[in-house]
């Protein structure tokens, strides 16, 4: 497609520039278009975990130490993640101090992703909204905006939802 697109003038771009921008914001159409749109893991049973519970064992916990900023940092290639529509997708991957951070989407200072965090340990200052998605996965996003109470909880917690407004007069009984 992209290569008739050069043809024709529309665009500069090769056909593995524009699947790369792609890419970049969508992960699936399962997945939505925002970061806290994507579904609870779809494959479940004994062996849905493997590959994870794999990159675990080779390394660690804590592969990076310090304020962790995503989409910057050294990460490792992960495939087989417990959903039906990526299990063949590869993704960075870092762990740090107890979960499992896989970046989904987004580049410097703005990424988000899904994050696995079976101890519920706290997330660092700069994951500045987090929520449970099910089976101890989170959706996570760091971004340069203020963190807001109702994108922020944990699993068992009940989320920070805005408070409503005051009736109006017409309202009011």
């Amino acid at each position: 497609m992209s290569n008739n697109l050069v043809q024709f003038g529309v665009t500069n771009l090769t056909k593995e520039q524009f699947e790369l921008g792609y890419n970049m914001f969508v992960v699936h159409p399962s997945f939505g278009m925002h970061w806290d749109d994507v579904p609870a893991p779809t494959l479940k049973g004994s062996n849905a975990m493997d590959a994870v519970n794999a990159f675990l064992a080779i390394n660690g916990w804590n592969m990076h130490t310090g304020m962790p900023l995503l989409s910057v940092i050294q990460t490792k290639p992960i495939t087989g993640l417990p959903w039906e529509a990526i299990k063949d997708r590869q993704f960075g991957a870092v762990t740090h101090q107890g979960v499992l951070y896989i970046s989904l989407r987004g580049f410097a200072t703005e990424s988000d992703g899904i994050a696995y965090n079976p101890r519920t340990n706290k997330f660092p200052t700069m994951i500045n909204g987090f929520k449970p998605i099910g089976d101890h996965w989170y959706v996570w996003k760091q971004t340069m905006v203020s963190p807001q109470k109702k994108d922020c909880y944990y699993e068992g917690e009940t989320p920070n939802l805005p408070r409503e407004t005051a009736p109006s007069r017409e309202q009011r009984p």
